[in-house]
Parts: C-alpha cells; structure tokens; sequence
C-alpha cells in the first residue's frame, strides 16, 4: 500500500497472505480511513502513526496489534478482541468500542473523548492520563487498572468495577457514579477531583 492512497480490505488480507507467519505485518504510518477490517484476524499487526479515521475494526482479533500514536478519530471496534494491545499517545475520539476486550492494554496517554465504550473489559490496563472526557463506560470492567491522572470527568460510570483501581488524580469531576464498585481501590477518593 503506497502512502499517497487509502489501504483497502483487499489490500491487508493480501498482506496477510503473502507475509509469513513468523514475520510482522507492519502497517506503520499509512492510511486506512475509512477501510473495512471487520472479522479479520489482525493480531501482532503494527498500525502505529497510522490513519484509521472511521475505519471498521469491529468483531476483529486484534490481539497484541500496536497502534500507538495512530489517528482512529470515529473507528468502530465494538465485540473486538484487543487484549494486550498498545494504543499509547493514540486519537479514539468519539470511538466506537461496545463490548471489547482490552485487557492488560497500554492506552496512556490517550485521547478517548467522547468515546462509546459501554460494557468494555478494561482489567489490568494501563491508562493513566488517559482523556474519556464525556465517555460511555457504563458497566465496563476496570479492575486493577491504573488511571493516574486520567480525566473521566462527565463521563458515564454506572455501573463500572473500578475495584483495586488507581484513581490518583483522577478527575471525575460531573461523572456518573451511579452503582459504582470502589472496593479495594489503592487511593483515596479524597485526593481525587470529584464534585
């Protein structure tokens, strides 16, 4: 795929192909706005400093891809497996993500503004300073998850298990809290901003 067009379907299951099993697919830095990538298996892939603005990543096995500092401003990940991926210094605003698995997932320093991630398993991942600013997590799992000076404030917590979390400075400023699990989380919700 030249860096001049937008990848297509047909050019990462070509890719997929011809590339040896023991070798990583690499993806670095191109465009796939826009591109249909759903049900696809894209585990291990390297996307980082790509362009998947709008790009459909949903029910695919994204298992250990990298996106980090890629644009996926709009992408829709909803039932994607996407444990173990890196998403460090990445744009997913206003992303859609129903239903994902990202356990143990590097996400910070992110920007998840406005993102739609409504019963998402989030345990273990690292996302501190991440920004979900106004984002749906109602029922998400985030257990043992670190959001050090992440800010979810007016976001959509209810029902969230943020159980053994690490809310250091975390602004939940105007957020839903509405049958959240605090239990066992390691800081004080004092030293956190919260009204």
């Amino acid at each position: 795929v030249s860096t001049q067009s937008t990848g297509t379907r047909d050019d990462v299951i070509r890719a997929v192909i011809t590339t040896p099993s023991n070798h990583i697919l690499r993806f670095r830095g191109l465009d796939f706005s826009k591109a249909d990538l759903r049900y696809m298996d894209l585990r291990h892939i390297n996307f980082s400093h790509s362009k998947l603005t709008g790009t459909n990543f949903a029910k695919s096995d994204i298992y250990g891809a990298n996106f980090d500092k890629a644009d996926m401003t709009g992408a829709i990940f909803d039932e994607a497996h996407l444990a173990g991926v890196s998403m460090e210094g990445a744009i997913l605003d206003n992303a859609s993500m129903r239903k994902c698995n990202f356990e143990d997932a590097k996400l910070r320093p992110s920007s998840l503004l406005g993102a739609q991630m409504k019963n998402v398993n989030l345990e273990n991942s690292n996302m501190a300073g991440v920004n979900l600013r106004v984002a749906n997590l109602r029922g998400s799992c985030l257990k043992n998850s670190s959001l050090k000076g992440a800010c979810l404030a007016g976001a959509d917590l209810e029902g969230c298990d943020l159980n053994g979390a690490e809310l250091y400075c975390t602004n939940l400023r105007g957020a839903n809290l509405t049958d959240v699990n605090f239990e066992d989380i390691t800081t004080a919700l004092h030293m956190t901003h919260m009204t």
